[in-house]
C-alpha cells in the first residue's frame, strides 16, 4: 500500500535529495526553501557561494538538512567538483536547473576525475 502524502508534499519529496542551481537568491532560493519545507535534503548550488551559504544556514537553523555549494555551472571543472562535494548529502533524486525540474533517476555519480567532469552520467 502506498504511503499517504501530505498536501504540501504532493510530489513525495520527503527524505529525497534535491539539488538546485541559482539557490542563493530569487526563485532558486524560494524553490530550495519549498523543497526543505517538505522534508527534502537540499544541495543549494550558486556561483555566489556566500549567498548559498546564507540561505543554507537559515534553512539548517530551521531543521532542514542542506548543503551549500559555490559553483559556476558554466565551468565544467567546477561542476565536477561541485558534484563530488554534493555526495556529502547523497545522490540526487531531483535536479533543478535554470528553473526547470528534472528527475535524476538513472543518473549515477562518476568517480572524481573520470568521464565528462560533471560527476554524473
Amino acid at each position: 500500500m502506498a504511503q499517504a502524502r501530505s498536501a504540501a508534499d504532493w510530489l513525495g519529496l520527503d527524505g529525497r535529495v534535491c539539488a538546485g542551481t541559482g539557490a542563493g537568491s530569487g526563485t532558486g532560493a524560494a524553490i530550495a526553501e519549498g523543497l526543505a519545507a517538505v522534508g527534502a535534503k537540499v544541495a543549494l548550488i550558486d556561483r555566489n557561494g556566500d549567498a548559498a551559504s546564507t540561505i543554507a544556514k537559515r534553512l539548517a537553523d530551521a531543521g532542514a538538512r542542506v548543503l551549500a555549494i559555490g559553483c559556476d555551472v558554466t565551468d565544467q571543472s567546477a561542476v565536477g567538483a561541485g558534484a563530488f562535494q554534493a555526495r556529502d548529502i547523497g545522490c540526487s533524486d531531483v535536479i533543478k536547473l535554470r528553473n526547470k525540474i528534472a528527475a535524476a533517476r538513472g543518473l549515477r555519480h562518476r568517480q572524481a576525475g573520470g568521464g565528462n567532469g560533471t560527476g554524473i552520467r
